[in-house]
């Protein structure tokens, strides 16, 4: 087990060894599943415990899992991924994930490699390659719908806005582009942002849409007006390789610097970090639950960080007694004067410790059912010992 001082960051949860550096991790939308891409070509599937009994682990606590399948489909590395909307599939090739065989193979889908793929609904697939050409994809007749020819370098990520039905695609030449899959033009393009865009995400409920860059910065753009950016968040040393959104209000970053951060936007605060990790981060995503946090590194492993404390919704059976406990609690965070201080954000630090109020109470709740649970417990191994 690791060590660690109270001022660091609790480390992951649990540790999955794959067996080969991954470039990608994906959810299952209703099960414990996850999928990863691995530089080998392999596609490999686990299942996992949905809530195991350990502490934070180090890498020798490494763990195989139980894997669903591994297939090797790809001649070069596989590096994209994604789960369809009802998980049966993912893509590109499809696969069922019940059995681990290939539904459809598309062969010689783009001229250089896919570098980003997307399931947008139930029936199109995007893709991005690294000459930066996106494609629409039909799963039904297998054909793609849609081509675009707009960005000059690699897609980095996409977002996808379904009320409009438009393709947000973030690009390693410093443009955003945005598509509406029903129609074969580009919408509209950013102005250049000089810097690579690495990482993109649709925030305020539609209203703003905040990237990630290599300088580091988090820059926002007013959803329909995509000329120049109209606000930057400064304070990742390093660049921000990924986004994975907690609410309207709330973004987790991946930063090279390996440390994953908790962010606060419009108005911009970081709340403080997640976790640590030895080497970039290079992939986020949240599993069905919302209660587990993986990220990837440059190595073979998928790492579970616990962010129950900023998902859970309030407890309804233990909100009196929660109220209380949160109450408490956060007389003491503004005698810390968390509101308000500039965050060093260099010196990791316990996220939950500057949660806004609302957060901190769902936080508080959840623990006190936690201790709730463990005295009840306790209790019935006492009397069973009578």
């Amino acid at each position: 087990m690791s060590t660690s001082s109270s001022d660091d960051p609790p480390g992951p949860r649990r540790i999955f060894e794959l067996g080969d550096q991954a470039l990608e991790v994906a959810t299952h939308p209703s099960s414990s599943l996850f999928a990863a891409s691995l530089i080998n070509g392999e596609v490999v599937c686990l299942s996992y415990p949905p809530d195991p009994d350990t502490s934070s682990v180090d890498e020798e606590d490494s763990e195989k899992g139980q894997e669903a399948f591994r297939i090797k489909e790809h001649k070069k590395s596989c590096r994209s991924l994604d789960f369809s909307m009802d998980g049966a599939d993912r893509s590109w090739n499809s696969v069922d994930v019940s059995t681990g065989k290939i539904i459809h193979s598309e062969l010689r889908s783009h001229e250089k490699g896919i570098n980003r793929i997307r399931c947008l609904n139930e029936r199109m697939i995007a893709t991005g390659d690294d000459d930066g050409v996106v494609k629409i994809w039909d799963q039904r007749t297998h054909q793609a719908v849609q081509t675009y020819h707009d960005n000059e370098d690699f897609i980095s990520s996409f977002a996808f806005q379904p009320q409009k039905k438009q393709l947000l695609a973030a690009g390693g030449d410093g443009y955003l582009s945005v598509f509406d899959i029903r129609k074969p033009n580009l919408v509209a393009r950013s102005d250049n942002l000089d810097d690579e865009l690495l990482s993109v995400q649709i925030i305020k409920n539609g209203k703003k849409v905040v990237v990630g860059t290599q300088d580091g910065v988090l820059a926002f753009f007013t959803y329909g007006n995509w000329g120049d950016i109209n606000d930057r968040f400064v304070g990742h040393p390093s660049s921000v390789d990924a986004l994975c959104k907690v609410d309207e209000d709330t973004v987790l970053s991946g930063s090279s610097d390996g440390l994953i951060r908790v962010c606060g936007l419009l108005p911009n605060r970081m709340y403080g970090v997640v976790g640590a990790q030895d080497m970039p981060v290079e992939c986020l995503t949240m599993d069905h639950s919302r209660q587990w946090l993986l990220s990837l590194g440059h190595d073979d492993l998928v790492r579970f960080w616990d962010v129950k404390f900023l998902t859970h919704e309030e407890d309804e059976q233990c909100e009196e007694q929660g109220d209380t406990l949160a109450t408490g609690e956060a007389t003491e965070s503004k005698k810390r004067s968390v509101e308000g201080e500039p965050q060093d954000v260099s010196k990791p630090g316990p996220a939950n410790d500057l949660l806004p109020s609302k957060k901190k109470k769902k936080a508080a709740r959840i623990e006190a059912k936690e201790r709730t649970e463990k005295a009840v417990q306790d209790q019935a191994s006492f009397f069973s010992d009578l």
